[in-house]
């Protein structure tokens, strides 16, 4: 079991009529991404 915690942000000024709504999410492969090169400024 693996526990991966999601956050959804609603908006606080949506309308107030609103009174369901649908949340979704998508999980990405990102296993082969390479990380992220430093970036180095003239010092």
């Amino acid at each position: 079991r693996i526990e991966m915690p999601v956050r959804f942000i609603v908006d606080r000024d949506m309308p107030k009529d609103v009174k369901h709504l649908t949340l979704a999410y998508t999980l990405f492969d990102i296993t082969a991404r390479q990380p992220p090169v430093a970036v180095h400024s003239g010092g």
